[in-house]
């Protein structure tokens, strides 16, 4: 099963993400899987980066909808059996890309979507329960953040195209999947490092609770 990783990154330079963005790819290469770069729209000297490590630079376009297709076609473009689309603040862990193998290897087709990071409870992504696969207890949810999807590159047809919003491309996605039928699950096998280097992330902290392992044998 081959697996490819598509990273989406914008202005990391002047966000103060360069070092995550490092850590993220170093992450993935480590696994020997491919990785496909993406930049859309940054102007901090971020393109010059991604253009060196042989990734797609795009200046035309800083939608978040726009970059995460792009790098999710490339990765489908170089023969991929399973995506990894990720943004760039997201540490994975030792033997990750063996698991996902695993993990997709023995879920059923009904899920379409598994997020790698193990978001808090938020009144938008109800935890409805769990689905053991490849040796895995996932949590099924109504919806996991765009920031780590991987799903079936032959499944893209039905989950995409991403529709044109920005913020809540991703949440759109979900739901549509959900209203279809399907299942959206999530296991852990990454950190998002950069949770919190957004307005975002510490508004959405405040309302989140943690996830009850113990209720759900995570």
């Amino acid at each position: 099963m081959k697996i490819v990783a598509g990273v989406l990154t914008f202005n990391h330079k002047k966000t103060g993400r360069e070092s995550m963005f490092y850590d993220t790819v170093d992450s993935l290469s480590r696994a020997g899987v491919d990785v496909v770069i993406v930049t859309n729209g940054s102007t901090d000297g971020t393109q010059d980066t991604v253009r060196a490590m042989g990734g797609i630079v795009d200046d035309a376009d800083s939608r978040i909808w726009y970059g995460m297709t792009r790098a999710i076609e490339a990765c489908i473009e170089r023969g991929a059996d399973v995506v990894l689309f990720t943004a760039d603040d997201i540490t994975y862990a030792p033997g990750w890309a063996d698991a996902l193998a695993t993990f997709w290897a023995d879920a059923p087709d009904e899920v379409k979507l598994c997020s790698l990071i193990l978001e808090p409870d938020y009144p938008w992504n109800t935890i409805r329960g769990t689905l053991d696969a490849g040796g895995w207890r996932a949590l099924l949810r109504d919806s996991v953040g765009g920031c780590s999807w991987s799903f079936r590159a032959a499944d893209w047809p039905t989950i995409g195209p991403l529709p044109q919003v920005m913020p809540g491309e991703d949440l759109a996605v979900c739901q549509k999947l959900i209203g279809e039928g399907y299942l959206i699950a999530q296991v852990e096998l990454g950190t998002h490092t950069g949770e919190f280097a957004s307005a975002w992330g510490n508004e959405s902290w405040k309302i989140a609770r943690p996830v009850d392992r113990e209720r759900w044998g995570i």
